[in-house]
């Protein structure tokens, strides 16, 4: 049958979201880059599937630069916006078509802009479709990460296959303390503005004032969350496969299985993980 319209937007998005990781690599779909032939039947699988960027082709000269260190964010103010890495993809795969091609695939993904698909967490979102892609029986393994604050105003992107013991710390100096100086400059720059102003004039700053403030509470509650992930230091071991990887950021993933794996872990299941052995290290489970 034909292709559902939902699914190829969903997988148009998905590509370019893994290009703007350098998951894949743009040139294959340009044609620039011939994918090798598959070798005989019998010949173990190639680490890399064909249209992977490998890491020896990361110092190539390539045509979109990606983000080296797995963090993308959710906002407009920094260079590592994810959805204007991702609009970057569409201007390189289509050209001056890009725009339509966005539209079409918003209006099949029921969304108006490409933020909020991207930013959507339950049904009908980025992050539920990109869960199902990459789920097989029993076997969950998303290599895109939301670290999203309560109510989605900001998120975080992981790239699982690029943690390291810094991660979270370079996301808190890089992407999320960046956001909040620019968020608490916009409350101060509204009391400023607020201050000679009388009647409807001021009650529609203080409107404004009162929105920034309840961003703020939201970006505090996510800083808090995030710290405390990150003092944890525990370093993911993809080994043990991306639930037990995940488990110590289940208070900024929107998913209810990381939750899950924490709680196991702590009980003291899982012993032969290597996410089991650093809690034990760091006294986190007896």
């Amino acid at each position: 049958g034909v292709p559902d319209r939902t699914a190829l937007a969903s997988q148009l998005v998905s590509y370019a979201v893994g290009v703007a990781f350098g998951r894949f690599d743009a040139r294959v779909a340009l044609g620039t880059r011939q994918v090798p032939s598959l070798g005989d039947p019998f010949e173990p699988l190639p680490v890399y599937s064909p249209a992977m960027l490998t890491p020896a082709m990361q110092e190539e000269a390539l045509p979109l630069a990606f983000d080296a260190d797995g963090t993308l964010c959710d906002d407009e103010q920094h260079p590592d916006d994810i959805a204007a890495r991702v609009q970057s993809v569409f201007h390189l795969l289509f050209g001056e078509s890009a725009a339509a091609f966005e539209t079409e695939a918003l209006e099949a993904l029921g969304c108006k802009t490409l933020r909020e698909y991207l930013r959507r967490t339950g049904v009908g979102g980025f992050w539920q479709h990109h869960l199902r892609r990459y789920s097989k029986s029993r076997r969950k393994a998303p290599l895109f990460w939301p670290l999203q604050s309560r109510k989605g105003a900001y998120t975080l992107w992981l790239y699982c296959h690029r943690l390291d013991r810094d991660t979270l710390n370079r996301a808190i100096v890089g992407y999320f303390e960046p956001k909040m100086r620019h968020e608490d400059n916009t409350r101060l720059a509204l009391e400023t503005e607020k201050e000679p102003l009388e009647g409807a004039a001021r009650r529609k700053v203080e409107k404004l004032l009162e929105k920034q403030e309840a961003l703020l509470s939201e970006l505090r509650d996510f800083e808090g969350k995030l710290r405390a992930a990150a003092d944890l230091q525990l370093l993911p071991d993809l080994n043990d496969g991306v639930l037990l990887s995940i488990a110590p950021l289940r208070d900024l993933v929107p998913w209810s299985d990381a939750k899950r794996a924490w709680n196991e872990l702590q009980s003291g299941k899982y012993e032969w993980s290597q996410m089991s052995a650093q809690m034990k290290q760091r006294g986190l489970i007896s």
